[in-house]
């Protein structure tokens, strides 16, 4: 049975990871260092790669067994990435993409923490 969380019960759960992140400081930081909580506090690691996907992706969490279509030096190839490894769109390394790429992230992490 899939479980459903209201927005408050994301929002409560967001929080508290991030207090955990930052040692349950009393005030959190106006940003979050996301990539560092996904790297360090989750033990998730994140790749850019040109995603090739249809519909489009833009990011994608690794399960060790599915693939995923990326283009590389012209071609397109299937591959799969180790378990825990999130996959973000390359173009997203853009400064101009900035929150892009966070919200992505972010998006990502929360499939693995829900």
């Amino acid at each position: 049975m899939k479980k459903y969380y209201s927005g408050p019960e994301l929002d409560e759960i967001g929080e508290a990871i991030v207090r955990q992140f930052y040692c349950n400081a009393r005030s959190l930081p106006a940003c979050v260092d996301i990539e560092r909580l996904v790297e360090e506090h989750l033990g998730l690691k994140i790749c850019y790669k040109s995603i090739a996907e249809e519909p489009v992706r833009y990011g994608f969490l690794s399960d060790g067994i599915f693939p995923i279509k990326i283009a590389e030096d012209g071609k397109i190839h299937n591959e799969v990435f180790p378990k825990g490894t999130v996959v973000i769109e390359k173009a997203f390394l853009d400064p101009n993409n900035d929150g892009r790429r966070r919200f992505t992230i972010a998006h990502e992490a929360a499939h693995f923490i829900l």
